[in-house]
C-alpha cells in the first residue's frame, strides 16, 4: 500500500479544509493513503506531492509529486485554477483528487485499485466544472457573418473578427473588442454598400453545460457605411460616406468549452442612432436601417 506525504505551506498547515484534501487524496488513490506527517505513517512514504498557493485568494495552486523510490525520477507537476464562486472545501478537495493523479504517473507500479465486491464504496463528490480550467485569460476569434443589410438589396455578408481577455479574477468577466466588415448590394438601382462596424465593451461567460459555454456581449459601436452608385445616364460613379455609433448585443455558444480551439455560432442585435437614407435622382432608392440583426459562425482561440 503506497504512502504519499504531502507537504503544505507553513501558512496552510492550519487551514480547516487541510483534512478534506486528505480524505480526497486517499480516496483518489484507492489503494493507498495520505498523510501530512512522516513520523505517524506505518511504513516509508513511496512519494512526496507539495502544494503551493500562488496567489492570496487561493485561486491559483501547483502541484509537485515525485517518487521517493526512484533516484533519479522526474517530478511531475500541475496547476490548478479555480473561481471566485468555488467553495473553499471544493477547491482542498479538486487538490487532494489531482495530488492522487500524480502519484498515478510518478508511481506506475502503484497497486492496481481494489474491487470491493460486497459493499461498494461511494463515489467522491463531483467537482466544480471550473475547478480544474485550464487558466487562459486572452481568447481570439474569427468567422464569417451574414446580416441585414440595405432595405432595398440583399442580406450583407462579411467577415468578423473578436479579441478579448478575462478580467476581475475568475468572475467570468470580460473585455472584448469586435471588427467586422460586410458588403450588401441593391442590383435593381445600381447601389452596392459596405458596412465597417468597430466595437468595445464587456462580456460574460455563462456555462449551462460542462463542455458548452455561452458569451454574452455588450458593446459600444462606431458603425461606417460607405456608398456606390452607378448613374445610368453618365456612366459615372458617385459615393458618400457616414459615421453612426450605436450599440451591439450579442450572444455567441462556444463548444467545447476549454480547449485550445472551439467552434461558435452565434447572432447580434445592433441598434444604431439613426437610419440611413440613399436617394438617386432626388429619390430615396434603399436605406440603411437603424435596427440590423445578424448571424455568425467561426473559430475561438484561447491562450
Amino acid at each position: 500500500m503506497p504512502v504519499i506525504l504531502v507537504e503544505l505551506p507553513a501558512a496552510d498547515s492550519g487551514d480547516p479544509n487541510v483534512p478534506a484534501l486528505i480524505r480526497a487524496c486517499s480516496e483518489g488513490l484507492h489503494d493507498g493513503e495520505c498523510a501530512l506527517q512522516e513520523q505517524h505513517l506505518s511504513e516509508p512514504a513511496a512519494a512526496v506531492a507539495i502544494v503551493s498557493w500562488l496567489d492570496n485568494e487561493h485561486q491559483r495552486a501547483r502541484l509537485e509529486v515525485v517518487s521517493r523510490e526512484d533516484s533519479h525520477a522526474a517530478w511531475h507537476t500541475r496547476e490548478l485554477g479555480f473561481h471566485e464562486q468555488d467553495a473553499a472545501v471544493e477547491r482542498w478537495r479538486a487538490l487532494g483528487f489531482a495530488i492522487a493523479s500524480l502519484v498515478g504517473e510518478a508511481l506506475p507500479s502503484s497497486p492496481a485499485p481494489r474491487v470491493e465486491v460486497s459493499a461498494p464504496t461511494p463515489s467522491p463528490a463531483p467537482r466544480s466544472h471550473s475547478a480544474a480550467r485550464p487558466l487562459k485569460l486572452w481568447h481570439t476569434a474569427i468567422g464569417a457573418q451574414l446580416s441585414r443589410g440595405l432595405s432595398a438589396g440583399a442580406p450583407s455578408a462579411g467577415l468578423w473578427l473578436g479579441l478579448a481577455r478575462h478580467c476581475c479574477g475568475d468572475s467570468g468577466l470580460e473585455v472584448l473588442a469586435r471588427a467586422g466588415e460586410s458588403w450588401s448590394s441593391a442590383s435593381a438601382h445600381g447601389i452596392s454598400a459596405r458596412f465597417t462596424t468597430i466595437g468595445l465593451g464587456f462580456g460574460m461567460e455563462l456555462v449551462p453545460l460542462r463542455e458548452l459555454a455561452l458569451d454574452a456581449s455588450l458593446l459600444g459601436v462606431l458603425d461606417a457605411l460607405h456608398v456606390e452608385a452607378d448613374s445610368p445616364s453618365t456612366g459615372t460613379t458617385a459615393s458618400a460616406h457616414r459615421n453612426l455609433l450605436g450599440a451591439a448585443l450579442g450572444l455567441d455558444a462556444v463548444w467545447p468549452r476549454e480547449s485550445t480551439v472551439a467552434a461558435s455560432l452565434g447572432g447580434e442585435l445592433l441598434a444604431l442612432s439613426g437610419a440611413t437614407g440613399i436617394h438617386l435622382f432626388n429619390q430615396e432608392a434603399a436605406e440603411s436601417p437603424a435596427l440590423r440583426w445578424g448571424f455568425r459562425a467561426g473559430l475561438h482561440f484561447r491562450f
